[in-house]
C-alpha cells in the first residue's frame, strides 16, 4: 500500500513538480504498475506544460513509448496539416531504428 499512498501524494503534487522528484519516484517502484501510471501522468502533465523538452526526453527513453507514437501517428500522417504527429513520428522512426 505504500506505493499507492507514494503515488497519489506525487500525483496531487503534479502540477508543481520537477522532473528530479519524478525521477526519484520512479527509483523508490521501479517495475511496478504505480511507476507505469504515474509515468503516464507525467507526460500528459509535461503536455499541459507544453514542456516539449522535457517531453521530447521522457518519449525517447521509453521504446515502447515510441512504439506507441508510431501507431497514435499512422492515423493521422494522411493529414498535412496535422504537423504534430509528423513531427512526433519522425523522432520515433529515427531513434526506433
Amino acid at each position: 500500500l505504500a506505493s499507492w499512498v507514494d503515488y497519489w501524494d506525487m500525483n496531487l503534487r503534479l502540477p508543481q513538480a520537477t522532473p528530479a522528484e519524478i525521477e526519484a519516484f520512479y527509483s523508490r517502484w521501479p517495475g511496478t504498475y504505480v511507476e507505469d501510471r504515474l509515468r503516464n501522468d507525467w507526460l500528459l502533465e509535461l503536455g499541459k506544460r507544453r514542456d516539449w523538452a522535457e517531453l521530447r526526453r521522457a518519449v525517447l527513453l521509453d521504446r515502447g513509448l515510441l512504439e506507441k507514437v508510431l501507431r497514435v501517428c499512422a492515423a493521422h500522417v494522411h493529414d498535412p496539416y496535422a504537423q504534430r504527429y509528423h513531427f512526433w513520428k519522425h523522432y520515433a522512426e529515427r531513434y526506433l531504428a
